[in-house]
């Protein structure tokens, strides 16, 4: 694990496989190095690699966000993109920085309706994120963005 996790940019993306599925069962290390790969493949640009290790299933909100931007990088279909950045943009756990290009792709397109940006926005204040809200406040109609 400490080998592969101290120097990513060092390591082939099978050499990460193998090990997650020699010790996938047996060590609780694997999930943080899937989460590390997965952090440095979306950062390095990286997005076949990034979605090679993605899963679904265990993914966080972030990861869900790099996977949105990974899927567009090596495959745009609006369609599809609108729906999945919808999702994001509706769940109010989908952390505004990482998801940045989707929201952007959504208000380029606009996909955005008022009672989405309005749903957003409660959600974000009622779980306290204030910085996060006030971010958003070019989604929402005049008289609610002032």
């Amino acid at each position: 694990y400490f080998r592969l996790a101290r120097n990513p940019q060092a390591v082939e993306l099978a050499q990460v496989k193998a090990w997650l599925v020699r010790y996938q069962d047996e060590i609780p290390l694997a999930p943080m190095l899937r989460r590390k790969m997965l952090a440095f493949y979306a950062l390095g640009t990286r997005p076949a690699d990034f979605l090679s290790l993605y899963s679904e299933t265990e993914a966080n909100a972030e990861e869900r966000c790099h996977a949105w931007t990974a899927r567009m990088a090596l495959s745009p279909n609006t369609d599809i993109a609108t729906r999945h950045a919808l999702a994001l943009y509706r769940d109010a756990n989908a952390p505004s920085g990482p998801c940045a290009p989707a929201f952007s792709f959504l208000r380029a397109n606009t996909a955005l309706k008022e009672g989405d940006a309005q749903t957003r926005f409660t959600a974000l204040l009622a779980s306290g994120q204030i910085t996060s809200a006030k971010s958003m406040q070019m989604d929402l109609p005049p008289a609610l963005g002032t």
